[in-house]
């Protein structure tokens, strides 16, 4: 009784160091407890947790499920193996130990919290929206069930109903910070920024602490159009968790977009930290670029994000080439012909190519950081890209000339990501048809030429999809017209890149490259930039449009 009496007292210690965050500690007297009884089930399943919260994951799974092998029906067990499982990036296993869980004791809350996260992770959301309505019954008081629900509906698209769970949530518990987050976050999708704003604060004040939160304070807050305000709250972000990469990465942008070019290039390093941008980071035997001289060696450069980025980027190239690299791009396959005619560029080579024994490497977005480029020094040198000739030839021929018309081209719809909001339908453009003496060329490409069955009858229109290729053959195409109207897309950039005249249409909270009530644009000396006046309405910033080229002045 005596042995026992000292094991007790020896777990109930370890436990209470582990509570309190003393972890090595609790460690020691956990192993000190399993010398003796190396099968204790408690003793394995507690140094299991401490181990997952300590991040060694696969020493955390092996624990726990020894205990479960020596104690099969306690169901706490495997609620936390099962979020071992889901840390170690495998929501996969996560599920198979809920469920086990749940049949061991059905009412256990916390297996069908767990399992409903990893059913999302999977993207099982419609499960994951009944197994966590099972949770809200079981305990109709836990605020995180409901804001768990209110999440799966997030995902499913329905939004009225997230937004029920959300108020749910904060109903039941009105000082839980994440259901306020996530409340907001639901408001936010639906486009109610007020009260999503409202929200993202009470998340805050509960939790001053709550990193996402005063990003997303800021974000909404930037949506909203006041970029001074969205970069107090992401330095708020930044203070509460140095190394929470977005904060930084929001930083980057409104810097940016301010001209703040120092501090800007610097917290763009950090989009690697984002799970936007974190499968972009590359390693490789050979140093990375951090500006020394490269006389005699061979630099890759490596892409990231969208083609419009590439072609933007690839003004930086000249740079390099001064300093003595050779410059081996690399590029998004439909971008190879192209970015062969960017000025600097030695060899071009696909994403999916091995590329050729190198000296150094950086990606093709770092190097402004790396380049110490200010609003100042920005190389503005149009065009870096130049058109094929053969191609020049044939397409001046096939857009052929009117005198007295103008040739105008037309981009509408770009890709949901980064920023939905960018795109029109093509309908909207419907006030152009009204001006005098234009032929209008499509240049959409994807989907959204379908829109173009619906064009006013009374407009000149030639749809040029099925003869564009690839971006030199859209270059080519750019090239033979006097104007490209284009919402924010690549071929916008590549219309600037390639010295044609360019207006864009600029969203009501835009990207950081259009900087903010500028209608002309640093990048891209001459684009004119057309600014939403009212978030979601293109109308007002079309007739605009209209009437500047009803004018004729272009």
């Amino acid at each position: 009784m005596r042995g026992a009496m000292n094991y007790d007292q020896t777990l109930q210690l370890a436990v209470e160091h582990h509570q309190a965050g003393r972890f090595p500690q609790a460690e020691q007297l956990y192993r000190q407890v399993l010398s003796s009884q190396p099968q204790n089930p408690d003793a394995l399943h507690l140094l299991g947790v401490l181990a997952q919260q300590v991040g060694k994951l696969d020493v955390a799974v092996q624990l726990i499920s020894r205990a479960i092998a020596i104690r099969p029906n306690e169901p706490l067990y495997y609620a936390n193996l099962s979020e071992a499982w889901r840390r170690a990036g495998r929501p996969d296993q996560s599920e198979v130990v809920c469920r086990r869980g749940i049949e061991v004791d059905p009412k256990f809350f916390t297996n069908y919290i767990n399992l409903g996260v990893a059913l999302q992770e999977l993207r099982k959301f419609g499960e994951a929206v009944q197994v966590l309505k099972r949770a809200t019954q079981i305990d109709p008081k836990s605020s995180q069930a409901w804001t768990n629900l209110g999440n799966a509906y997030i995902n499913t698209g329905d939004l009225d109903e997230a937004i029920a769970m959300g108020r749910k949530a904060v109903e039941v518990q009105p000082d839980y910070s994440v259901a306020h987050n996530n409340l907001a976050a639901a408001l936010e999708k639906k486009d109610f920024l007020k009260e999503a704003e409202d929200e993202y604060r009470r998340a805050c004040e509960f939790q001053p602490d709550f990193a996402e939160a005063w990003n997303n304070l800021g974000s909404v807050i930037r949506r909203q159009g006041d970029l001074r305000t969205a970069m107090h709250y992401w330095r708020k972000s930044v203070e509460a968790r140095y190394e929470y990469g977005e904060a930084h990465w929001n930083l980057a942008l409104a810097a940016l977009q301010l001209g703040e070019f120092e501090e800007g290039w610097q917290n763009y390093e950090w989009r690697f930290k984002c799970d936007h941008s974190r499968a972009f980071w590359r390693e490789y035997p050979v140093p990375r670029w951090s500006g020394f001289d490269l006389t005699g060696k061979k630099i890759l450069l490596y892409p990231e994000q969208g083609f419009g980025d590439v072609i933007q980027f690839g003004r930086f190239i000249p740079q390099v080439v001064e300093r003595g690299g050779t410059v081996i791009l690399q590029c998004h396959k439909e971008l190879v012909e192209l970015m062969k005619a960017c000025d600097g560029v030695s060899q071009v080579i696909s994403e999916h190519d091995t590329p050729p024994p190198f000296d150094t490497y950086l990606p093709l977005l770092s190097l402004p950081s790396v380049l110490k480029t200010t609003l100042e020094t920005l190389p503005v040198k149009i065009p870096y890209i130049r058109v094929d000739p053969a191609k020049r030839e044939h397409w001046k021929k096939r857009i052929g000339d009117e005198p007295g018309r103008l040739k105008v081209g037309l981009v509408y719809f770009g890709r949901p990501t980064p920023d939905p909001k960018r795109s029109c339908q093509f309908a909207e453009f419907a006030p152009l048809a009204d001006v005098e003496g234009v032929t209008y060329f499509s240049m959409q490409k994807g989907h959204a030429v379908e829109q173009l069955k619906d064009a006013p009858a009374n407009m000149r229109l030639v749809n040029l999809d099925p003869e564009l290729h690839d971006f030199a053959d859209t270059a080519a195409a750019l090239e033979a017209l006097d104007l490209l109207i284009s919402i924010d897309t690549a071929a916008c950039h590549l219309a600037g890149a390639i010295g044609v005249k360019t207006w864009v249409m600029i969203p009501f909270a835009c990207d950081f490259r259009w900087f903010i009530n500028r209608n002309d644009c640093p990048w891209y000396p001459g684009m004119r930039l057309f600014r939403q006046k009212k978030m979601d309405e293109w109308g007002e910033t079309i007739l605009r449009i209209r009437d500047e080229l009803r004018k004729g002045e272009i």
